[in-house]
């Protein structure tokens, strides 16, 4: 079906800043590139990023500098960085007239002028999780490679809860292949919302299901095996992956068992973080020896 894109995109625009949670955003994705447009329900405001050079093959040829500044994005500190910037309009038909600005700039900021730009809509909250004793832990072994300083970081991580990058059921990030915006509100409800704002935690019980049904992302591969990544929180895996990922929360002693269960490895702890670190897996059979030492588990 035939849509008109300025009237689609502030529909869309609309609805995030009047449903959903505080987590909603909006992707906007072009062949060399894209747009993320987060916003909060019952707010104005909005955030506005676009892609860097990670998700650009060459990004001194694919984008047009000139165009992003004269958007008002703010200087990246990084290469490794989104252009950012942020919104705040009092009246709608400003608002609409720079996301007009912004439509038609977009083809040409990534060098596509024919590209196709397709749209999906993502609205709800985050699972909030606090890890912080993890994060300190993970700090203070990496300033005293004690075996006390590594005890607590195996121990904070058995206690702990977490969230496991999964792989999607569909291409959270294709292009249709007819250049529209499109809003598939059924598949939203059923599959894409559950997956990417995943309502249930899994436990030990979960094991059996987990081993058989899961399919965790894999992130890395090391002589031919598989490696699985877990963040502590939702800002952690925005750093690794902006337009986010798939996940599922989990207790940290259900991912060890889970994890020799599935011989991965190693585990990737934030990659692309700001606090992280890897453990191979001689290092997570030992954190199970410990669980078990001290839980009284077989």
């Amino acid at each position: 079906m035939k849509i008109d894109h300025i009237d689609a995109l502030n529909a869309l625009i609309q609805k995030l800043q009047t449903e959903g949670g505080q987590h909603n955003q909006l992707l906007l994705s072009i062949e060399k590139g894209y747009c993320l447009i987060k916003g909060k329900k019952g707010q104005k405001g909005l955030e506005i990023e676009l892609s860097n050079g990670r998700a650009l093959k060459n990004m001194e040829d694919s984008k047009n500098p000139q165009l992003i500044k004269e958007l008002g994005f703010r200087a990246r500190r990084t290469l490794a960085e989104n252009d950012k910037r942020e919104l705040h309009f009092d009246d709608e038909a400003t608002q609409k007239q720079w996301f007009k600005k912004l439509w038609g700039a977009l083809p040409l900021i990534f060098k596509g002028r024919h590209d196709p730009i397709f749209a999906k809509l993502f609205l709800g909250d985050h699972l909030h999780l606090d890890n912080q004793h993890m994060l300190d832990g993970m700090k203070a072994l990496s300033k005293e490679r004690t075996f006390s300083a590594r005890q607590k970081v195996y121990w904070r991580l058995a206690r702990g809860e977490f969230l496991l990058a999964i792989k999607p059921h569909t291409d959270f990030y294709s292009l249709y292949d007819e250049p529209q915006i499109v809003l598939d509100e059924d598949q939203l409800d059923s599959d894409l919302h559950h997956q990417f704002f995943h309502p249930h935690t899994y436990l030990m019980s979960d094991l059996d299901q987990m081993t058989k049904e899961l399919n965790p992302m894999i992130l890395d591969r090391i002589t031919g095996y598989p490696s699985i990544g877990i963040f502590t929180d939702i800002q952690q895996l925005k750093l690794f992956e902006p337009r986010g990922l798939p996940y599922i929360k989990l207790t940290g002693s259900l991912l060890i068992y889970y994890f020799l269960q599935k011989k991965f490895s190693s585990l990737l702890i934030n990659p692309k973080g700001e606090i992280g670190g890897e453990l191979y897996q001689n290092e997570i059979t030992a954190i199970y020896d410990f669980i078990s030492q001290n839980e009284g588990h077989s």
